[in-house]
């Protein structure tokens, strides 16, 4: 995990239901390849929640479903020996959302700033005002024109 010359640091992607970008579940020899390439140098492993802002009991399976694909990954790769490095996958609603699941980082994106990704989105609101998030930037101006 060290800095060496030469060798380009990087996280791997993994696809654990987004159907977006990252390598799946059944692609485990091609993500053990990319751990051993000799000019990179695999700092971690990652995925992203795709519906954990919706309040429903479907989302909330499909993101369970989400994490377990990516447990079995980093299970599976750890197994054979391989030091995945640090582990990520949740965004700013995951953590709020499934804050007894840890790892080693978390990507807050928009909830550093205490903005909801969906103004219209009640449940997010309180969610945000449970937890005390508040914005912290607004965009004022004066009209000047119409026309």
């Amino acid at each position: 995990m060290n800095d060496q010359p030469g060798r380009v640091k990087c996280h791997i992607k993994i696809d654990s239901g987004m159907n977006r970008f990252g390598l799946k579940k059944f692609e485990l020899g091609k993500i053990k390849e990319i751990y051993r390439m000799k000019n990179l140098n695999v700092l971690g492993i990652f995925s992203h929640l795709c519906r954990v802002r919706e309040f429903d009991n479907e989302s909330d399976n499909y993101t369970k479903m989400q994490i377990q694909n990516f447990n079995e990954i980093v299970e599976k790769l750890e197994k054979e020996g391989i030091n995945v490095g640090l582990k990520h996958i949740m965004n700013s609603f995951g953590i709020l959302r499934f804050n007894d699941i840890k790892y080693d980082l978390v990507r807050p994106g928009l909830l550093m700033y205490g903005i909801s990704p969906d103004p219209y989105n009640k449940e997010i609101d309180k969610l945000l005002e449970e937890n005390n998030f508040k914005p912290v930037v607004s965009l004022k101006c004066k009209v000047i024109s119409l026309k």
